[in-house]
């Protein structure tokens, strides 16, 4: 739409436009593209309110804490379903789950990394 009305900003509109039409297919890109920005934004808030939990300051980023969330919500969904129904595979958590399985992702990660220190 360059010279046309409207501007630039197409790709607002719609970001999947971004996508090269060769790496299309007819069935989910759009769905595909909206389930991966709900995947981040689903595990910043667990991992956020892990490290809200959580007590000491926590010297990680942005995208570690994402990274920290998404780990939190397949492991809470990998333990939700040790406990209930057996063994059913690496599968998502609901917000409790993501946010007790971040809740120890976050633990395991400072334990093993050393950077978190409580003084005593």
């Amino acid at each position: 739409m360059v010279g046309g009305r409207g501007g630039g900003a197409s790709w607002l509109r719609d970001p999947v436009a971004l996508i090269p039409q060769r790496w299309t297919t007819d069935v989910g890109v759009s769905a595909m593209f909206w389930t991966i920005i709900g995947w981040i934004v689903f595990g910043l808030i667990a991992g956020f309110i892990a490290r809200a939990v959580v007590p000491g300051k926590d010297d990680i980023g942005l995208l570690m804490t994402i990274v920290i969330g998404v780990a939190g919500s397949v492991v809470g969904g990998f333990l939700f379903g040790l406990l209930t129904v057996g063994f059913r595979g690496f599968q998502p958590a609901g917000w409790i789950g993501s946010i007790i399985g971040a809740v120890i992702v976050l633990v395991v990660y400072n334990k093993v990394t050393g950077r978190k220190r409580l003084n005593r």
